[in-house]
């Protein structure tokens, strides 16, 4: 083969090439786009129910400490309703959640967790100041989770953390 037959065969194939590789970028360009548009709203979607149980732990941390006006209290939910809560805000943005963002929420979902055990211990105990026993610090450490999720979330989508 000649260098002139050679470079006959490239002037025929390298843009039958070039478009190829074109469209690998192209398609591939497009999908992160579509991912990152989406990842915004499943951001807000999933903020909105971790900022509703670090309202519900804020609340429930300040009538431990008997300060029932708190602005922030709330008689409404328990850590049940929030694991529910949380599973299906999940479920619906899973596709939009890189690795890091679902093991933040999956310590989140654990501490969730905790905490009903820990709620059903208060509930079921004779006095309240053996309940209080059972569930501790569990709303304060659920507290620290949430936050730390938060701003792992707000660092993934790249919004600056408060």
């Amino acid at each position: 083969m000649t260098n002139e037959t050679l470079f006959k065969i490239l002037a025929v194939v390298s843009p039958f090439a070039a478009s190829g590789i074109t469209y690998l970028l192209t398609l591939r360009s497009k999908k992160n786009e579509y991912l990152y548009q989406n990842r915004l709203p499943a951001f807000k979607e999933i903020a909105s129910v971790l900022i509703r149980i670090r309202k519900y732990c804020a609340g429930k941390i300040a009538d431990e400490m008997g300060a029932e006006f708190a602005p922030r209290f709330d008689e409404n939910g328990s850590g049940l309703m929030f694991v529910s809560e949380l599973a299906d805000a999940r479920q619906l943005n899973e596709i939009f959640l890189t690795d890091k963002s679902k093991s933040l929420l999956d310590a989140v979902d654990t501490q969730l967790n905790l905490l009903c055990h820990a709620e059903m211990s208060f509930f079921s105990a004779s006095t309240r100041e053996e309940g209080i026993t059972y569930i501790g610090n569990a709303y304060s450490l659920l507290f620290e989770v949430v936050e730390g999720c938060l701003k792992g979330l707000y660092k993934e989508v790249g919004l600056p953390d408060k």
